[in-house]
């Protein structure tokens, strides 16, 4: 537990290094020294990303980016200084969430996933990086997310134990702190249960809440909101939602008119990376949705392996209650009828 503390403080630096060198390439909602170490995750996660199209992510990577870090930190010490001293002054309460989240960070992950996707998933990319075709040798593991690229960035070093959502949670805190936002400090209830895995869902989470009342508070540029949404969209593609929000606040403040808002070539940018990652290991840029497959592209996965993912993930739901076979042959009535009254079936 205590190597695993030091680990933690660790990746908290590394990333604030990195921090202080996007600082002003990204956007910056607030001037927390949370946001600062964000903005580094999320400059780590995107250098990881583009380098996975040509190498690994493996032990020699991660130490360039450690020396980067120290480099970072080094000529930014005035600013390290600065957040030591916030950090000095911070409520005590801010240390015992912190000593309760390690608590669990230590125990053994509970969550099936864990080594059935997002270990071989990391370990993969630690490997080998971004394969051609990967989805026709396992459909799984082609569905990278941002957050496993970034956890393949660190896991050979800094994070060995996978526990870089105990960082993030962390982080969390600190934000609450910081800015004595304690009416959040209730989703810590929910947030525990992910800490002793590299399950995305986290950072999702977490982001999500940080920017829903960061625009609560102060409505900043609606493409900074943006940025992030993009990110998260990246991580799971679920947070579409949070996307469409912003960009339809976007529109409405008429902020298209400044054209050289550096948010959009970010966006740009990260949009670029998710499909030509998907390109690459799929011949889909909207892996794994079917229409977007392109046929002609000699390594495109067929499509009864699409016709079998959907298969799968409308089982899965089900998977405790009804066969294979049982669930392939209901109507969308009976499937609705068995997931809202599942229990009422049973019986």
């Amino acid at each position: 537990m205590v190597f695993q503390f030091f680990l933690s403080i660790a990746l908290f630096f590394y990333f604030l290094g990195f921090g202080f060198l996007f600082q002003k390439i990204f956007s910056r909602i607030n001037s927390t020294i949370s946001f600062t170490v964000i903005n580094g995750m999320i400059g780590v996660g995107l250098i990881s990303f583009f380098v996975a199209f040509f190498l690994p992510l493996n032990f020699t990577y991660e130490v360039v980016l450690i020396l980067i870090a120290i480099l970072s930190l080094i000529y930014h010490r005035n600013e390290v200084k600065r957040s030591l001293l916030k950090l000095k002054n911070i409520s005590r309460y801010f240390y015992a969430f912190t000593f309760v989240g390690l608590l669990v960070a230590v125990t053994y992950p509970f969550i099936l996933d864990h080594f059935g996707y997002y270990i071989p998933t990391i370990k993969w990319l630690d490997f080998a990086g971004f394969v051609k075709g990967l989805s026709n040798f396992e459909w799984v593991l082609a569905q990278n997310s941002f957050w496993h690229i970034l956890q393949a960035s660190i896991n050979e070093t800094l994070d060995i134990y996978y526990r870089l959502n105990f960082c993030l949670f962390l982080i969390f805190n600190l934000y609450v702190f910081e800015l004595k936002q304690k009416k959040l400090l209730i989703f810590n209830l929910l947030f525990i249960f992910f800490l002793n895995t590299p399950s995305p869902d986290l950072p999702v989470f977490v982001l999500t809440i940080l920017l829903i009342n960061e625009y609560l508070r102060y409505k900043n540029k609606a493409s900074d909101y943006l940025f992030y949404a993009a990110i998260l969209f990246v991580i799971k593609p679920i947070s579409i939602v949070l996307i469409l929000f912003f960009g339809i606040e976007y529109l409405r403040n008429k902020e298209y008119k400044n054209l050289k808002d550096k948010n959009l070539f970010l966006l740009i940018f990260i949009a670029l990376l998710f499909c030509c990652k998907g390109i690459i290991v799929s011949a889909n840029p909207l892996f794994p949705l079917e229409f977007s497959s392109i046929k002609g592209l000699e390594w495109a996965s067929p499509q009864h392996l699409y016709e079998l993912s959907a298969q799968n993930g409308k089982f899965i739901p089900l998977k405790d209650s009804f066969t294979f076979e049982e669930v392939a042959r209901m109507n969308t009535t009976e499937y609705f009828q068995a997931i809202f009254f599942n229990h009422l079936l049973e019986q």
